[in-house]
C-alpha cells in the first residue's frame, strides 16, 4: 500500500501541477469571457475597438481551448504553441491600439461635462 502511494506521488511533478493549475485557470478565464461578455467588452474596447463583443467571444474560446490543452499532459505542447500564437495576436492588437492613441489628434482631450470616457468609443 505504501509503495503505491509513493509511486503515485513521484509521478505527479511540480511542473505537471503548475501546468494543470495554469491551464485550468486560463480555461476558467476563457469561460468567464463567454459568461460575462459585456464586462470583458468594456475592458477590451480600447484594444479591440471594432466588433468588440465578437472579439471577446473569440478570445474567450481561445483561452478556454489553450487552457484545456495546457492542463493535459498529452496536449501540453499544442497548448504551449497555441499560447504563444495567442500572445502574438494580443501583442499585435495592443501595439496597434497604442499607435492609434499616439497618432490620435485628440489624445490630450479631457472628458467634457455630460460625456463619459466610456461613451467616446462605445462597445459594439
Amino acid at each position: 500500500m505504501r509503495r503505491g502511494i509513493l509511486r503515485a506521488v513521484r509521478r505527479v511533478s511540480v511542473v505537471d501541477v503548475f501546468f494543470r493549475v495554469i491551464g485550468l485557470g486560463l480555461a476558467a478565464t476563457g469561460l468567464a469571457h463567454l459568461a460575462f461578455t459585456g464586462l470583458f467588452a468594456r475592458i477590451s474596447a480600447p484594444v479591440f475597438p471594432e466588433n468588440t463583443k465578437a472579439w471577446v467571444r473569440v478570445n474567450g474560446l481561445s483561452e478556454a481551448a489553450i487552457g484545456a490543452a495546457l492542463a493535459g499532459r498529452r496536449t501540453r505542447l499544442a497548448g504551449l504553441i497555441g499560447g504563444l500564437v495567442y500572445l502574438a495576436h494580443l501583442a499585435d492588437h495592443v501595439v496597434a491600439a497604442v499607435l492609434r492613441w499616439v497618432r490620435s489628434p485628440d489624445r490630450g482631450e479631457s472628458v467634457t461635462h455630460g460625456e463619459s470616457a466610456a461613451g467616446k468609443g462605445g462597445v459594439r
